[in-house]
């Protein structure tokens, strides 16, 4: 028999070989079960300043599915920290939940949406030039601009949390809106 007989030979048996073997369970590749994620698109954040100069905020959470509601939810899931100041806003991007709160050293909480687990906390200081003081907030392109008591809007980056600037309006601002 020539090499070449041989080496057909040995490809087709292999061939033959190769196709008749059952597949074990083994064998078969895995498919892991999609992750489901808990959403909760089924209820509202509801921020209170509390009390008539206590300082003493809240951020509760209404189910609606359950029709339930949680009055004090950040503390809930965030036991060791506790709001101070008072809650003069909110404002929702992305993932991120934004709590203004207004005190002698205002700040901005910024909470996960999901759960409103805390994630990170925005305060004044460089590159702004004067005290946060927010009120209302818009978003654009992962930048929010907010308009404070006090005559500025500070631009906030939504990837950093870091403060990117302020500038100072000619009046006191209630809104902003980007065009």
């Amino acid at each position: 028999m020539s090499n070449l007989a041989r080496f057909i030979l040995l490809i087709v048996v292999s061939m033959v070989i190769g196709c008749s073997k059952e597949k074990k369970d083994s064998d078969k590749p895995t498919i892991d079960p999609p992750v489901v994620e808990e959403k909760r698109d089924s209820g509202i954040y509801v921020l209170s300043n509390g009390s008539f100069n206590q300082e003493i905020s809240k951020v509760g959470y209404y189910d609606l599915v359950k029709n339930q509601y949680t009055e004090d939810y950040f503390t809930e899931q965030n036991s060791t920290l506790r709001l101070s100041g008072s809650c003069s806003g909110g404002f929702q991007y992305g993932s991120k939940l934004y709590i203004f709160l207004s005190s002698n050293e205002s700040k901005i909480l910024v909470l996960n949406m999901k759960d409103a687990k805390f994630l990170a906390e925005i305060d004044a200081g460089e590159p702004f030039v004067s005290n946060l003081w927010p009120k209302r907030a818009t978003a654009h392109k992962n930048l929010i601009y907010i308009v404070g008591d006090g005559g500025f809007v500070h631009v906030i980056d939504t990837l950093s949390l870091k403060g990117v600037k302020s500038f100072e309006l000619p009046q006191w601002g209630n809104d902003v809106v980007i065009q």
